[in-house]
């Protein structure tokens, strides 16, 4: 498979993820809209040679761009969750709110409302969908029932010290990462809370396929990515290597956990060994500026980066010993 280029965005795109079978793929971006790409099919048919530089694959063609949802954000657009049935999404930015958009109709469903400052990350409960979540600069957490049309948040989460970069959801946990350092813990259901501090601020987290480690982004000099357990907040493993000064950039596993990607503020794609955190490939100058986020297809062996350079690719994952 020859690698596939998204273009469409005009500036920064912060953030692209893929569907859990990899056939499509949606992405945010600092022109205020969302676009919704089908990277299995090419705009054309002829396939064209990319540029002759160490990382970039013999071929790579133009994904299809199926629709993109605007008028919605009137600032800059940073995350986006997907539900479990791939019918809705939600998405947030510098607007103090997140939108619930229909996948279909191309229209805001849903507006949250209730932050003082603007959205860095969202997220909808594995499975159902039940549940949002939404951080932001104004150092809370807000939980809202996705049943109901309610316009407060069913809960609060206020313990963070600074702003909330990531969120993410587990059965009745969620974890939240912030820029004072830590990693916040919560168990809903118990109505208890463990931080773990990581000595930098944390600018991206996200779990493995299994639910029990955490892998987190910190803004540290040199930078570094660390693997923990989620249960104890046990450091694993530790991750260098790549430029991460300014730019939240998101790292993630493949869909079997066995290795780590993450982008670089270079323009490279790095990937470690899970276990051993030996850098297994560097693949260079695959984007023309900083690789904001890595997102892979839950189901197949697909990742796909998201760049400063206003584009996305999506690649083939290979074997760990064949990279």
């Amino acid at each position: 498979m020859s690698a596939t280029r998204l273009k469409g965005h005009n500036g920064p795109v912060y953030r692209c993820i893929l569907t859990a079978d990899g056939g499509y793929a949606l992405s945010a971006g600092h022109d205020r809209t969302i676009k919704l790409w089908n990277p299995n099919k090419s705009t054309y048919d002829q396939l064209r040679d990319s540029k002759s530089s160490e990382g970039k694959g013999k071929e790579e063609q133009e994904g299809l761009l199926i629709q993109t949802y605007e008028e919605g954000h009137r600032y800059e657009v940073v995350d986006v969750s997907l539900s479990h049935d791939n019918t809705r999404f939600l998405s947030c930015g510098g607007d103090k709110h997140a939108l619930v958009w229909d996948v279909k109709k191309g229209k805001v469903v849903r507006k949250l409302y209730g932050h003082e400052q603007r959205l860095n990350a969202v997220c909808l409960k594995p499975n159902d969908s039940t549940v949002a979540m939404t951080a932001s600069n104004d150092a809370t957490v807000r939980l809202w029932d996705m049943r109901q049309f309610n316009s407060r948040p069913i809960q609060v989460l206020s313990d963070f010290k600074d702003s909330v970069t990531g969120i993410l959801c587990c059965e009745d946990q969620v974890v939240g990462s912030c820029m004072d350092g830590c990693v916040y813990v919560y168990d809903i259901r118990a109505g208890k809370l463990h931080v773990d501090d990581y000595g930098a601020g944390v600018s991206w987290i996200t779990l493995s396929t299994d639910r029990k480690c955490i892998l987190a982004s910190c803004l540290s000099n040199p930078a570094e990515i660390c693997l923990s357990e989620k249960s104890r907040g046990t450091l694993l493993k530790t991750y260098t290597g790549h430029q991460n000064k300014d730019y939240r950039l998101a790292a993630c596993f493949d869909s079997n956990d066995e290795t780590v990607f993450s982008g670089s503020e270079n323009g490279d794609l790095f990937r470690w060994d899970l276990v051993s955190g030996k850098l297994i490939s560097r693949a260079t100058n695959i984007h023309s500026k900083a690789v904001s986020s890595v997102h892979s297809a839950h189901e197949k062996e697909l990742i796909i980066t998201a760049s400063y350079d206003g584009t996305c690719l999506l690649q083939k994952v290979s074997p760990p010993n064949s990279s």
